[in-house]
């Protein structure tokens, strides 16, 4: 298959939805990638919804303990997520993905820092 860019997005932004992932920063960039990724597909099989319209908002939490507090954040306002536990190297929570969500609602999130890669690259 072919893909050509006809100049603009395929999509109406305001008629979007994003799937917001919460990845916990102390990871290591490879668990970061690994997490975000199982967190995601537990969202799309818990909830659907995905469209051509669905984009990605991939978010840095500092550590377990902040992804919890998001976690009832989302709770108490009635945002659908689901969030992953690694049972491996007692991980523990390591992200959590929202079900497809309109940009207003996903406003809740304004405050935090989305996720960087080169981060850990620079802190090194």
């Amino acid at each position: 298959m072919y893909l050509k860019y006809e100049g603009k997005a395929p999509f109406e932004k305001s008629e979007a939805k994003y799937v917001y992932i919460l990845i916990r920063a102390d990871l290591s960039l490879a668990q970061q990638g690994v997490q975000a990724v199982h967190a995601g597909m537990a969202a799309i099989h818990e909830f659907g919804g995905l469209t051509d319209d669905t984009r990605l908002a991939m978010l840095s939490v500092n550590s377990e303990d902040e992804l919890e507090c998001w976690a009832r954040k989302l709770e108490m306002s009635g945002v659908n997520f689901k969030a992953f536990w690694e049972p491996d190297n007692n991980t523990g929570w390591s992200s959590l993905a929202t079900s497809p969500i309109s940009r207003e609602t996903g406003k809740i999130f304004k405050k935090l820092p989305r996720w960087n890669p080169e981060q850990e690259l620079m802190a090194a």
